[in-house]
């Protein structure tokens, strides 16, 4: 059992799970993307800045290094203010024990300097390294950069040079590229998510429209139609709802006048049951004719007889639709069916003067349950005989193609209207109304044949003239052995 459980507000609607994973992925991709941006252009700054001061710090290094071999502390402090002066800075000149032999401010002569550039340079024996240090300065945080490079004389190891310089200038750079990125994204952000909006009102609007048919379906509307335009997915699904939704309008209408036609045929004899029990009751005691009470009561036998044949017909419908039905089906001859089905109807005709005659052109084997079988040629025989002309002919052939068993059951009576043959197997559906009663028949005889034709994966059709006569055909499928034999 499938359950589809439909509610008029979904918690979330298929647009905005749509927009919700959209926005989700698209903020994914572009947290990616400016997080790159921004490490990629700060490293890249930063590089260029490291390159051009390392560069200037080596050039300094190597012209301290003949100075410092000579002790030249007058040379060095010259060189040292005239580059201050020029870049900027700060500039410690340091001997190869780590202490402070210069100092461009002058404040750290004679101490011994710890920072990471000078343990690279001093004890891990590189010959320059570089790092950038966050300093309290005056109250508020500045960034420096520390470029450090070794002074080497004659190959010996003798000194080294460490330049300091605010990096404020490159931070500021930074926070200001990192703001414009950030509006850039947000800007595209709210692009795209309008963008999205649309995109996703675009593909769920099918969709809701769909589930409002969905709904409609449900409070018992069987009218309504999907939208079913263009090639997509959805558009399919729409096609197999308008179809659904097709059948079930017709098997409503079907129910609906089924119900109809069944109230009525019912009445009918109800009421004709009523008015001869009242004629009956309303009769007195000493005027009671035994003779009339004989025939009203005889006619009610009759209406309950119909009435039963009626309801007899209506169950084996409903089982039929139910699939309550079970076809015992065997291997059969047809011919025997028929010869059955002849010799009993055979005395029926004779006492209306008509001829029955059976003809076996061949005699196919079919899977058949021989009772239903035998109760569909019932059904078309008796029908030939009740609405054959006086001193008429019912023929009926036995045939065959090369994939069918066929069956026509031919009379030469009073024919049937071509603008009735269309609806000639509806349920309750009567030629001739008056005629049909009379001769006892409820509607629904030819609907039981044509769906226990059905049953048994065969088709039948009719043709008719009036004033000529009316011939059924019955077409079933033989078996795969019979059609091989051929």
């Amino acid at each position: 059992m499938v359950i589809i459980s439909l509610t008029n507000k979904p918690f979330i609607s298929v647009r905005w799970k749509i927009v919700l994973v959209y926005l989700a992925m698209l903020l994914v991709v572009l947290v990616a993307i400016v997080y790159v941006v921004i490490r990629l252009t700060g490293n890249y700054l930063i590089s260029q800045r490291a390159g051009e001061e390392m560069a200037q710090v080596d050039i300094l290094a190597l012209r301290m290094a003949s100075m410092l071999d000579v002790s030249d502390m007058d040379g060095i402090y010259q060189l040292c203010e005239d580059t201050v002066q020029e870049n900027g800075g700060r500039i410690l000149v340091l001997s190869s024990e780590g202490t402070v032999v210069a100092d461009s401010h002058s404040l750290f002569n004679g101490m011994e300097i710890t920072t990471a550039e000078v343990y690279d340079i001093l004890n891990l024996r590189m010959n320059r390294s570089y790092g950038f240090h966050n300093l309290d300065a005056q109250g508020q945080n500045q960034w420096y950069g520390y470029y450090a490079s070794a002074i080497i004389y004659n190959g010996q190891r003798i000194g080294l040079v460490l330049y300091a310089s605010s990096v404020m200038d490159l931070v500021l750079q930074l926070d200001s590229l990192q703001m414009v990125i950030q509006i850039y994204f947000f800007s595209v952000l709210v692009i795209v998510l309008f963008l999205g909006f649309i995109i996703s009102d675009y593909i769920s609007r099918p969709i809701n429209k769909l589930n409002n048919a969905l709904l409609q379906t449900t409070h018992g509307d069987f009218t309504v139609r999907a939208d079913a335009k263009g090639n997509d997915e959805i558009s399919e699904l729409a096609r197999t709802f308008n179809m659904m939704t097709e059948k079930l309008e017709n098997l409503d209408a079907t129910r609906n006048r089924f119900i109809s036609n069944a109230s009525h045929e019912l009445k009918t004899p109800l009421s004709a049951i009523k008015v001869l029990v009242e004629n009956i009751l309303l009769q007195p005691d000493e005027e009671m004719d035994p003779e009339m009470v004989r025939d009203f009561l005889t006619d009610v036998d009759k209406e309950v007889d119909r009435m039963t044949v009626m309801v007899s017909d209506l169950l084996t419908l409903v089982q039929m639709d139910s699939g309550a039905v079970t076809l015992r089906l065997a291997p059969a001859q047809l011919s025997e069916i028929v010869e059955e089905t002849v010799k009993r109807l055979r005395p029926l005709a004779q006492s209306r003067n008509i001829t029955i005659q059976a003809r076996y052109e061949e005699n196919p084997t079919v899977l058949a349950d021989r009772l239903r079988l035998g109760q569909v040629l019932y059904n078309l025989i008796d029908n030939s005989i009740k609405y054959a002309r006086a001193d008429g002919h019912v023929i009926v052939t036995v045939d065959r193609s090369e994939s069918d068993a066929i069956v026509t059951v031919q009379d030469d009576g009073i024919g049937i209207p071509e603008k009735d043959l269309p609806n000639l197997f509806d349920r309750f559906y009567r030629v001739d109304k008056a005629r049909s009663r009379a001769t006892g028949g409820t509607g629904l005889g030819l609907s039981i044949v044509r769906e226990m034709v059905h049953l048994h994966h065969g088709r039948i059709t009719v043709e008719s003239q009036e004033g000529i006569g009316t011939c059924f055909t019955i077409r079933l499928p033989l078996p795969k052995k019979e059609t091989a034999n051929d």
